[in-house]
């Protein structure tokens, strides 16, 4: 069996050493094969294509930032849907912060910051030009790409063994979803036409804060099973720095910015800071005792709390409608 098959290899060496094509086959050949892909211009893609352009896009966003200038990509950075800088906003700058997020932790945050801007250009657009089903079907749609990926990222840390990140940030997304469904109530109050009740934007939001409530529960209660004290003990530590921070960031913003509070909003935020002040001092006597995953959840809630204020404080000042009183109006019923 094996001296035939060589004595065929032989015999199509020999035939390849003798036989060719004429200059004339060899350009009619040339012309069918230039043909046929003119008529068939799809393309087999590389199975390394995803790769080098994972590498590439990073590289290929800064030079887009180079081209269009620095002074267009900053500002795109307050561009709204249906504007011409708009798409340098969601197709440059965004990817290029994505891809230069070096960690999960990272990737969430950037990605948490993305959806927090698809809900303030919501608003906007909902204040100065009214709801458009098309450009808010749009940014419905950025929403949940924005809100999986940043779930995504969540996931990663939580497989790490990060418990107690997971649950930060599924908390601090949680509360950037509680405060724009806030928001966007107060929107629909005052929307005529009624429009907003039922539109995409608003059951994209719903679906979003629905499964990060879930996601929030099922780390919180993960987080009660973390045995390693020293982790604990860090992750507290950096929720107190977080709150600081907040409650510093807070107070500049109401001395500096948010000059249209009135008296009665002024009431409000004081109620609300007292409310975490409550939080931090059962928190700490929770630190003292001992019960480290019980002060954790108490800082994260004060944390929740104050970003949750924060945005509507923002929204409050700059949408030019009354937010927190609406917020006040539910406390007295």
């Amino acid at each position: 069996m094996n001296e035939n098959f060589k004595h065929i290899e032989d015999k199509l060496t020999h035939a390849g050493e003798h036989l060719a094509l004429s200059i004339s086959e060899k350009d009619a050949g040339r012309e069918r094969v230039a043909a046929f892909l003119e008529a068939n211009p799809s393309r087999v893609a590389s199975p390394h294509a995803k790769l080098l352009l994972a590498g590439f896009r990073p590289v290929f966003a800064l030079f887009l930032i180079l081209t269009v200038g620095v002074g267009a990509a900053s500002a795109s950075e307050d561009a709204l849907p249906g504007s011409i800088l708009y798409p340098i906003k969601v197709r440059v700058i965004e990817p290029t912060r994505v891809a230069f997020a070096q960690t999960p932790e990272d990737r969430a945050d950037v990605e948490m910051d993305h959806a927090n801007r698809r809900l303030e250009e919501f608003a906007r657009l909902s204040v100065q030009e009214g709801s458009d089903e098309t450009l808010t079907a749009t940014l419905a749609v950025a929403l949940k790409e924005h809100v999986d990926s940043a779930n995504e990222a969540i996931d990663e840390v939580a497989a790490s063994g990060d418990e107690t990140g997971a649950f930060d940030a599924a908390a601090d997304l949680h509360s950037i979803l509680e405060a724009h469904t806030e928001i966007f109530d107060r929107l629909e109050e005052i929307d005529r036409n009624g429009e907003q009740e039922d539109s995409t934007f608003g059951r994209a939001l719903d679906s979003a804060l629905s499964d990060t409530e879930s996601r929030r529960a099922s780390f919180e209660k993960e987080l009660n099973d973390v045995p390693e004290i020293v982790e604990l003990e860090t992750a507290l530590y950096e929720q107190e720095s977080d709150v600081d921070e907040l409650v510093e960031a807070l107070q500049k913003e109401i001395k500096e910015e948010l000059t249209s509070l009135d008296g009665e909003d002024e009431g409000i935020v004081s109620s609300e800071l007292a409310k975490v002040a409550a939080l931090l001092l059962e928190a700490d006597a929770a630190k003292t005792e001992g019960r480290f995953s019980a002060a954790l959840l108490l800082l994260s809630d004060a944390n929740e709390n104050l970003n949750k204020l924060k945005i509507l404080l923002e929204a409050d000042a700059h949408l030019g409608i009354d937010i927190i009183e609406t917020d006040t109006e539910g406390e007295k019923e």
